[in-house]
Parts: C-alpha cells; sequence; structure tokens
C-alpha cells in the first residue's frame, strides 16, 4: 500500500497549480456524499490534494496566498474529461441492479 501511496503522491506532485485546485474541489463536494465507503475515499483523496497544496504553498516561501478559481482553461479542460468519461460510461454494458 505505501508504494501506491507513494506513487499518488508523485502523480498529485506534477499536477499544474489549477488543475490541483479544480480536483480538490471536486473531491470535498464527492466527500460529501451519504453513502460511508464512497465519501471515505473521496475524502482521502481531498486530503491528499489539500496536502500537496499546502506543501506548494510552504515551498513559494511567501505569505499564504489567497484561494482564487482555476483559470477557466483548466476548468474547460475539466468539463472535457467528466464529458468523455460519462460517454464512456454510456457505452459499457452494465448488468441491471438485482432487486
Amino acid at each position: 500500500m505505501a508504494e501506491t501511496s507513494s506513487g499518488l503522491e508523485g502523480a498529485l506532485s506534477e499536477l499544474d497549480d489549477g488543475y490541483l485546485r479544480l480536483q480538490l474541489l471536486l473531491a470535498v463536494r464527492r466527500a460529501s456524499t451519504d453513502e460511508p465507503r464512497r465519501a471515505g475515499m473521496w475524502h482521502a483523496l481531498a486530503g491528499m490534494l489539500a496536502a500537496e497544496q499546502q506543501r506548494r504553498r510552504g515551498a513559494a516561501g511567501g505569505p499564504p496566498t489567497e484561494d482564487t478559481l482555476p483559470p477557466a482553461s483548466v476548468v474547460a479542460e475539466v468539463r472535457e474529461e467528466l464529458r468523455l468519461d460519462a460517454e464512456a460510461l454510456a457505452l459499457e454494458p452494465f448488468e441491471p441492479e438485482a432487486s
């Protein structure tokens, strides 16, 4: 598990600041779900994203910067990713839920 965690931390360190902020926003939003297992997973991811954001702010050495919204180009990029994810899910042959 430690290898997976360090791999994820390494991947997070490679994200640009705007994308990191937007993914943190989405993870925090998803962490508020009523389903505990899903909420726990998103909460853990939000914690890792927030830690990376704090690490970057500390490495900058200056006073804390005010949180700003990600640039519109990053928002458009993530919207496109989500749209493509929705299309991919629509093409998957999922089994109907058992009642």
